[in-house]
């Protein structure tokens, strides 16, 4: 499910030491293409800043937008639509069964 990079939203991101977890982004700077992410962590909070671009590349399903540029997703019917078969009452059941005796 794609998701909007937005402050707020919970990523994944990579530590010095190699580590993955995720961290909350507190603030997007569109003009040095860097977020402010933070998490908590053996009692305190921590924080970095991280380029976009790694953003991107550690979380396929997020959608990174440039500033003023708006997401459209087009939402596209489903190809076939169930179609739920009424299960017959008494009644029409016995109208049926006397229409078919030509009564």
């Amino acid at each position: 499910m794609d998701e909007i990079l937005q402050v707020g939203s919970s990523i994944n991101i990579k530590r010095t030491d190699g580590r993955v977890h995720s961290a909350i982004v507190a603030a997007i700077n569109n003009e040095t293409r860097c977020a402010t992410v933070e998490w908590y962590e053996q009692g305190e909070t921590k924080g970095k800043e991280i380029d976009l671009h790694t953003i991107e590349n550690l979380n396929p399903d997020i959608i990174i937008l440039k500033p003023g540029e708006q997401y459209n997703k087009t939402i596209q019917p489903p190809t076939e639509f169930n179609k739920l078969q009424r299960n017959p009452t008494r009644q029409t059941l016995a109208s049926m069964k006397t229409t078919s005796n030509g009564e």
